[in-house]
């Protein structure tokens, strides 16, 4: 028998038991969504400590039942720069 198991959920659950609960979740709220969570950093050469993390959850997946599937998906830009000033040579 197909089943689903997941750090939340150590035993087997049978897969029409998980698409009832997940129909019951759509019909109750209207909508499902789920973050991705990220460990980021923060760079500050300037500061005592220049490397700072920070949990990012701009990334999400939403569900609907009229609209499907919505993503946000954000992406930066960066720049590097590298001092080589203290280089010996």
């Amino acid at each position: 028998m197909p089943c689903l198991v997941g750090p939340s959920n150590p035993k087997c659950v049978p897969l029409a038991e998980h698409d009832a609960k997940m129909n019951a979740l759509m019909a109750d709220y209207g909508y499902l969504e789920f973050y991705l969570y990220f460990l980021d950093q923060a760079l500050a050469p300037e500061s005592i400590d220049p490397i700072s993390y920070y949990l990012n959850l701009d990334n999400s997946f939403s569900f609907t039942p009229k609209s499907g599937v919505g993503i946000n998906a954000y992406l930066g830009t960066y720049e590097v720069e590298t001092d080589i000033s203290l280089m010996p040579w």
